[in-house]
């Protein structure tokens, strides 16, 4: 029996046959899968340009500058082109809904085991296929970079860009087939994107997370402030606290005579430690004992389960930029 028709969809007109609605899916599927593989495609190829002459001239680049070439090349060339496919397919408007606080911090919880979870896939999995040899590229560009380009760049630029791009255009254009593939497909390109086996399984998992959050609200504010917050944790806090930390253990003197803001620091540490292993079980819990609340609902050209696969998955677009971004990840992470 299909779920109830939430009052989130504007009343439209009668409905397409079936096979029209499956034509219409498969072709907006296909375009912004294409539009997808575009932009990943540009935007990788213009940052290694302009990388490789920052280098020739330079001899050197620090990290920040990387990131900051990549947003470059990613917000002003790659994502203007591609988004040109994206138009083909109509964005639905529905109704927007209001998020309570006390619910935005429940999602928030429950992001935390899920990046648990997805970080030891990871690292695991890329541990194995390298031979242990792999290094996550994140961590390294980082460490030591310039952090007011950090902050701009991974707690404001990446978190409105990536949730305008994955769930704004394509959740918005292709939720009218079904919301629960819509949601998938973009999470899936949401963690391929990201081109780092590190990073796949749980920006998956978020991507998922996100997905639901802006589909029942359909309101980019709180799946951003949730990107923002998790960011500005992994990328601000957790690096410069680990690298603090690396400092401090290498002292010679650190037992003998130690310091007391080195003191405090290991205390403030291991206190934020504790808070992270106690949000990562209550997001756990969150997640088992809310799993039946999470609702979906009827959309305005609902394919029915037989067709969804077909429709959103087996097109040339989706198909390419499936490849594209595997083959791209395995690269970018074990090369």
């Amino acid at each position: 029996m299909p779920p109830a028709r939430q009052p989130m969809y504007y009343a439209l007109g009668p409905q397409p046959r079936m096979d029209e609605r499956v034509t219409k899916a498969r072709r907006a599927a296909s375009s912004i899968g294409a539009g997808s593989t575009f932009i990943i495609v540009i935007w990788c190829a213009i940052s290694l340009l302009l990388q490789s002459a920052f280098m020739w001239l330079r001899s050197s680049m620090a990290g920040w500058m990387a990131i900051a070439i990549s947003d470059f090349a990613l917000c002003v060339c790659a994502i203007p082109i591609g988004y040109q496919l994206f138009r083909g397919t109509p964005l639905l408007v529905p109704r927007r809904f209001a998020l309570r606080f006390s619910q935005w911090f429940v999602y928030l919880l429950m992001c935390l085991p899920i990046i648990w979870v997805g970080n030891l896939l990871g690292t695991g999995l890329s541990a194995l296929l390298s031979s242990g040899k792999a290094d996550n590229r994140i961590n390294e560009m980082m460490s030591g970079s310039n952090w007011f380009v950090m902050v701009i760049a991974t707690v404001v630029v990446a978190p409105l860009v990536e949730e305008w791009l994955f769930r704004r255009q394509i959740i918005g254009r292709l939720r009218r087939y079904g919301e629960k593939p819509a949601i998938v497909l973009s999470a899936l390109f949401f963690g391929l994107f990201h081109l780092n086996l590190y990073q796949f399984f749980y920006a998956f998992g978020l991507g998922l997370l996100f997905g639901y959050v802006y589909t029942r609200t359909s309101r980019l504010r709180y799946s951003v402030a949730l990107h923002m917050v998790i960011n500005a944790n992994s990328a601000i806090v957790g690096t410069s606290m680990l690298d603090r930390y690396e400092r401090i253990i290498t002292k010679p003197d650190l037992l003998s005579h130690p310091q007391t803001g080195d003191v405090l620091f290991i205390v403030a540490m291991a206190l934020y430690l504790v808070l992270m292993f106690a949000g990562v079980i209550a997001g756990f819990v969150l997640l088992i004992r809310r799993r039946r609340r999470f609702r979906f609902y009827a959309a305005p050209d609902e394919l029915p389960r037989g067709a969804v696969m077909p429709a959103f998955f087996g097109n040339a677009g989706v198909i390419v930029f499936l490849a594209v971004g595997v083959i791209g990840t395995f690269a970018m992470t074990l090369l």
